[in-house]
């Protein structure tokens, strides 16, 4: 027994959920970067990696930040003719996030990170500052990276030892299936017992109102609903749903079920 939903009956509600997550250096190593020659001749040169580093950083994220607005540039701001949000020094550390593990983007403050004695949290404007305020770097939400631009010693390896800890954010989506049963719809039992063996037809409702007086509590011809199955246009069950007690599906009047589910 299958029955079409009209699209008017079924509902689609999104809505953010987050996970919280925890790295390490260990886990996570920091990549450095530092101010210099983009590139080398000498292709031996340590410094290569860590300089293109530094300029691919500073050109995705820094280039003119004097002239910065909310078209151009990545990430959010507390103010665009601010001259201390967007600001490099010699070194930097970079954590780059997988998209695994900051989904659709990073959630703005709750970013903490901590690395020797310095603990440094997120603003919600893409700065990363510690108990004074005082910017030490910024989070570039959407992309997952955390980028560490004060007072960082590539050789110390100043990071060594972080500990890093965020939520992530995901869209998921609630879909709401009305289910409407109408009074001549879905009310033939399978039941092998509802089969007239001699004629081998199912036999009808034509007796209910007297049969179920004396058997009120019983079944007899009426089925009960304890699972609703949704199909694909290919009829393929793609879900189902239990309920948590069988309901009598009577043929005398209608019956609506709600089925919710998120994808």
């Amino acid at each position: 027994m299958i029955k079409g939903i009209p699209k008017s009956d079924i509902t689609t509600r999104p809505f953010e959920v987050y996970k919280e997550w925890s790295f390490s250096s260990s886990e996570l190593a920091p990549r450095y970067g530092i101010e210099g020659e983009p590139y080398y001749t000498d292709e031996d040169d340590e410094q290569i990696p860590q300089t293109a580093l530094y300029h691919s950083i500073k050109r995705q994220f820094y280039e003119d930040s004097d002239r910065a607005s909310l078209l151009s540039e990545v990430g959010r701001r507390r103010n665009y003719a601010s001259k201390d949000e967007r600001v490099l020094d010699g070194d930097i550390a970079v954590i780059a996030l997988s998209q695994a593990h900051y989904g659709e983007g990073i959630l703005p403050k709750s970013v903490e990170l901590e690395f020797g004695q310095t603990e440094l949290t997120d603003d919600g404007y893409s700065n990363l500052i510690d108990s004074d305020e005082t910017i030490h770097g910024n989070v570039f939400y959407d992309r997952g990276i955390i980028v560490v631009t004060k007072d960082v010693d590539v050789e110390a390896d100043t990071l060594d030892g972080y500990i890093l800890t965020y939520r992530s954010t995901m869209t998921i989506y609630e879909n709401e299936y009305l289910i409407v049963i109408k009074e001549h719809e879905f009310n033939a039992s399978q039941n092998p017992s509802a089969v007239d063996e001699n004629k081998n037809i199912k036999k009808d409702f034509l007796d209910y109102q007297y049969s179920s007086s004396l058997d009120p509590t019983g079944s007899y011809l009426t089925p009960f609903v304890s699972t609703i199955g949704l199909y694909n246009d290919q009829n393929e069950m793609v879900a189902v749903a239990k309920l948590p007690k069988s309901i009598k599906c009577y043929p005398d009047y209608p019956m609506n079920f709600i089925v919710r589910l998120d994808t």
